[in-house]
């Protein structure tokens, strides 16, 4: 990301990658990152397309240990045909898909003088669905209870350290059920637990169960409600079926907690963007490729 601009409530960014769409995505709860990878494509296939650009943008704001993007902007200065049936490609949306006007106005009067695109109200897209206007401190609130979550983890791994499990590994390796009931405690129970936003995955929730089909993972399943889930760099879906099999998911191997589009347990209390980057999973596919190299004669 390029920053474009600083002021009173943060700074604005220019996004240049992919990888700036989804993280931009991932903090502001919004689908900005599909958006801007859908403009990445439109460039990448007509070079005049490319010339006139539909420039996306991000507040942030840093917050403690952690970054916040309450406003998202995508400003078309050039009259492209619309990427997406229903929008405008000039739309200004909030931590949410709430409504930043007024509360960030002046921030974004301030990014229009600078890029010299006109931004107002009208181009916000979801004026007739009455979702609650967006507060200066509503993205920081999300902040909050991430830190409260790797702070309520960190607890509990190191009470089961003290108790007398030998090490970080082994919790995760047989205690990871134990782990998520137990920050959902820590965190006032159940129902405080799911009304922060956060629920518990099971590595057998993204698998097929069919006696007609091969242990391997439900691709339409997670393409339609975890589309970030992605195979690792230099892998296909193919070969994580193959880990799968190798490791037994299908008969459920790990559980851990999903909060604002990132994946926590006892090993990455703060959460990783993509479930393989978890210790845990990237031991499993280290085992499968060990598995695979030629036994020495």
């Amino acid at each position: 990301m390029k920053t474009i601009l600083e002021t009173g409530a943060g700074r604005w960014h220019e996004l240049e990658t992919e990888a700036d769409g989804f993280e931009v995505q991932t903090a502001g709860e919004t689908a900005i990152g599909v958006f801007f990878q859908r403009e990445l494509q439109d460039r990448g296939a007509n070079e005049a397309r490319a010339s006139k650009p539909v420039r996306f943008f991000a507040l942030e704001q840093l917050l403690s240990e952690e970054t916040a993007f309450p406003v998202m902007i995508a400003a078309d200065a050039h009259g492209n045909t619309p990427m997406f049936r229903g929008f405008e490609n000039t739309l200004i949306t909030g931590y949410q898909n709430r409504n930043p006007f007024p509360a960030f106005a002046e921030e974004i009067e301030a990014l229009s003088t600078e890029i010299g695109i006109p931004l107002t109200p009208d181009h916000y897209p979801y004026r007739s669905q009455e979702k609650e206007p967006l507060e200066r401190g509503a993205a920081a609130e999300s902040v909050s209870a991430a830190q409260r979550l790797a702070t309520a983890i960190e607890t509990i791994r190191d009470r089961l350290l003290a108790e007398g499990v030998e090490s970080v590994q082994a919790i995760n390796a047989g205690r990871c059920a134990c782990v998520v009931s137990d920050v959902a405690e820590e965190l006032g129970g159940l129902g405080d637990f799911y009304a922060l936003g956060m629920s518990e995955m099971g590595i057998e929730q993204l698998m097929l169960h069919s006696d007609d089909e091969p242990c391997g993972f439900d691709r339409a399943l997670i393409a339609e409600h975890w589309p970030n889930i992605q195979p690792p760099d230099g892998m296909d879906w193919d070969d994580l079926d193959a880990v799968a099999t190798f490791c037994n998911f299908d008969a459920g191997t790990h559980e851990w907690i999903v909060f604002d589009g990132k994946h926590h347990d006892a090993e990455a209390p703060t959460g990783v963007s993509n479930l393989w980057s978890l210790p845990f999973f990237r031991r499993c596919i280290d085992d499968w490729q060990a598995s695979l190299a030629p036994t020495p004669v």
